[in-house]
């Protein structure tokens, strides 16, 4: 063998073992990034309060970094003939915000609520859920059915207005007598 066949052959092994090498380190970039899901889940409490939906977010860490969450947001995609905008949503976090820090691999529950007056069911407009992190980035959860949030929220509103007007003739029902007849 010549001598530039012999720098041919090692220039080559080089250039493959360092492909290989640029691989490892963007694949180990790729694992150590911060990834996270998002489930929801709404549910109604056995103590019934009509006024807001309850709902659980479960944060789950996929990566060995640590993830902070910053806020969560429903938004409402609002569309007329003229302009489209979005309008956001009051959702209350009744448990688990102490825990904002995310440790790798884990999974907190946040109890969360969204009430029935901050949301008026329009027939068509997307609802989102959003989750901003501490590092800028938005993460959606799964799937929200448009469809059962806006069930739920018609019944809680109904039920609202309902509880409402029976509270308002709470006072002034009474039992009739035989002089009332």
């Amino acid at each position: 063998m010549s001598l530039p066949v012999i720098a041919i052959m090692v220039a080559s092994v080089s250039a493959l073992f360092t492909g290989a090498n640029m691989l490892v380190s963007a694949l180990n970039y790729r694992r150590a990034k911060p990834r996270i899901k998002v489930k929801l889940h709404l549910w109604c409490p056995s103590e019934i309060s009509w006024d807001s939906i309850k709902c659980n977010i479960r944060f789950i860490s996929n990566s060995s970094t640590a993830v902070s969450v910053e806020r969560v947001t429903l938004l409402q995609k609002v569309t007329n003939a003229d302009f489209t905008c979005t309008k956001e949503i009051a959702v209350a976090i009744l448990k688990g915000e102490e825990k904002r820090e995310i440790s790798s691999f884990d999974g907190p529950l946040w109890q969360g609520a969204i009430y029935a007056g901050s949301y008026k069911p329009l027939e068509g407009n997307p609802v989102t859920m959003l989750i901003q992190l501490g590092n800028g980035k938005i993460v959606k959860p799964d799937l929200l059915s448009r469809r059962r949030l806006t069930k739920w929220m018609e019944l809680m509103s109904f039920m609202h207005e309902s509880r409402q007007q029976l509270a308002m003739y709470e006072n002034s029902a009474r039992q009739l007598t035989f002089d009332d007849m």
